[in-house]
């Protein structure tokens, strides 16, 4: 009896958490920083060396882009609608009041974000995946 009544609760306590974790919206699991791995153009993959790996650090609702090549951080907002479309709100060149809002779609699979937007107007959203003249991004938890 002792047995029984330690497994419902080990079984009580799981369901509780995975109840938890559905509740949590992709915002929710955003939360962090993402490390570029790879990158795809036109077909062609390239896997990114660590010290020259670029950084997306999501925080509520801020959002700072580390590229390691640049002296400044791109610092912005960002919205998901917890479906496939994220945009991020960045700060364009040293005046906080000019900003331009970058369009992607965006998948997250466990500790993987996929993140793909068009190459040559980044305000346009792509429509699929695998458009033409799409980006993608692989970022890893860090």
């Amino acid at each position: 009896m002792k047995y029984h009544l330690l497994a419902m609760l080990a079984l009580l306590l799981s369901l509780t958490g995975l109840a938890a974790d559905e509740k949590q919206t992709d915002k929710d699991k955003l939360q962090g920083t993402w490390i570029v791995t790879s990158m795809e153009f036109d077909g062609i993959k390239a896997d990114i060396p660590a010290d020259l790996a670029g950084s997306f650090t999501f925080k509520d609702d801020t959002l700072t882009i580390k590229d390691p090549k640049k002296k400044d951080d791109v610092k912005g907002t960002f919205k998901s609608d917890n479906k496939q479309d994220l945009d991020f709100t960045v700060v364009k060149g040293s005046n906080p009041k000019l900003t331009e809002t970058r369009r992607m779609l965006y998948k997250l699979d466990g500790g993987t974000l996929t993140l793909v937007g068009l190459a040559r107007d980044n305000t346009v959203r792509p429509k699929a995946f695998d458009d033409k003249g799409v980006i993608i991004m692989i970022l890893k938890k860090k």
